[in-house]
């Protein structure tokens, strides 16, 4: 390549396999989604192996984080999320039962001690 010039790489490709004795078209995908999803989910491993052991790279993704699950947990105590299992739990039923549901671990807890990639990358 010279200079400036880009090259644009596919991610992945959508083919269509047309056949005449069939109405439907089928439709095939390279890699598979089972491929893209298990090369997302090493992905996010490696972001949270990184993140967890850089204090101040982790501090930001929890500020970011507790923003977004802050407002997730006041739409469900409210009643406007789009889960609505809470229906007949008292007051302080529902807030255990989300804050439950968006159980984080803790800056300084022990990683040896809980599942800390899995519970980072999941949540």
């Amino acid at each position: 390549m010279h200079g400036d010039a880009q090259e644009i790489v596919p991610i992945f490709k959508v083919s269509t396999i047309l056949d005449k004795d069939k109405s439907e078209p089928k439709v095939v995908t390279d890699p598979t989604h089972d491929v893209i999803k298990k090369t997302i989910a090493e992905f996010i491993f490696k972001i949270v192996q990184v993140t967890s052991v850089i204090p101040r790279l982790e501090g930001v993704f929890r500020k970011d984080r507790e923003v977004v699950v802050g407002k997730l947990k006041e739409s469900e105590l409210s009643g406007s999320g789009q889960q609505s299992s809470n229906i007949n739990m008292s007051e302080e039923e529902k807030i255990a039962a989300v804050n439950k549901k968006y159980a984080f671990p803790a800056v300084n807890s022990s990683k040896a001690d809980i599942p800390y990639v899995e519970v980072v990358s999941k949540n």
